[in-house]
């Protein structure tokens, strides 16, 4: 048997995070702006907070100067050049981002805009905000700003949610309990761990085509049964055959074949 082309590596939710930030994570240009509903990232942080598994991540690390490469989120960062580039798991990534940090997203439009996820501490619900859900103090209205990016400890987030409860109606020692521990627990992600396959950087484009088409048909009930649309992943994975068959057109009988 060959050398495998790829190395397995584990990273937690704040790890990758750190390494968006600071731009050593990058996306190359196959990939297209953030197109998931807000509703599919509600249902990726609650299948966090509840353990289950939410798919693994394909990069390729350093890829030839001449690659074409963007980053995750508006503004600057640390890394002029990234040392990875996604090429399977850029909605999630984004989509962890962004709401982990508060940063902005680049939407279908070109357009800047923030993903704004609510929680319940008492009954563990995430919805996409509302207006209903903002003028109810039930709620955890923004994780981003009030959780994620507060700075502040658990207690200290735990107390100002049940201060504002306090404010509406009487909450019982039992509900103090619970709303603490559940709002520990939304802090727990951080330390998720995501499953990554890495590609050597001495693999050729077509080898990155053919591990992402082959990896992308074998593994799509998988990806669709935890991060959604059926359509939405049909068409990010055909979009891509036709980007690389548009990129290597004298190998395009070749990278047909590996297509399903």
């Amino acid at each position: 048997m060959s050398e495998t082309l790829f190395r397995r590596v584990d990273y937690s939710l704040q790890q990758l995070v750190d390494a968006i930030d600071l731009g050593s994570i990058g996306l190359p240009d196959i990939q297209r702006p953030f197109v998931w509903e807000a509703s599919k990232v509600r249902d990726l942080f609650d299948s966090m907070f509840r353990g289950f598994p939410v798919g693994y991540l394909l990069f390729w690390e350093n890829p030839p100067e001449d690659a074409s490469e963007t980053q995750i989120g508006i503004g600057e960062h640390g890394h002029k050049r990234p040392s990875r580039l996604i090429i399977d798991g850029q909605q999630r990534l984004t989509s962890l981002y962004a709401v982990m940090k508060g940063k902005a997203i680049i939407d279908q439009g070109f357009r800047e805009k923030r993903i704004q996820i609510a929680f319940h501490p008492l009954t563990t619900r995430f919805e996409v905000t509302s207006a209903a859900i903002r003028k109810s103090n039930e709620w955890i209205d923004d994780i981003s700003s009030k959780v994620f990016a507060n700075g502040a400890g658990t207690f200290t987030r735990a107390n100002q949610y049940i201060s504002g409860l306090q404010a509406r109606r009487e909450v019982t020692s039992e509900e103090q309990n619970l709303a603490a521990k559940n709002i520990e627990r939304l802090l727990s992600p951080k330390n998720y761990l995501f499953h990554a396959l890495e590609i050597h950087a001495e693999s050729d484009e077509e080898d990155v085509a053919k591990v992402f088409v082959r990896g992308s048909c074998r593994g799509m009930h998988l990806n669709q049964a935890i991060a959604g649309d059926k359509s939405l992943q049909f068409l990010s994975s055909a979009n891509t055959v036709l980007y690389w068959l548009r990129l290597l057109p004298d190998r395009t009988s070749r990278l047909r074949r590996t297509a399903c």
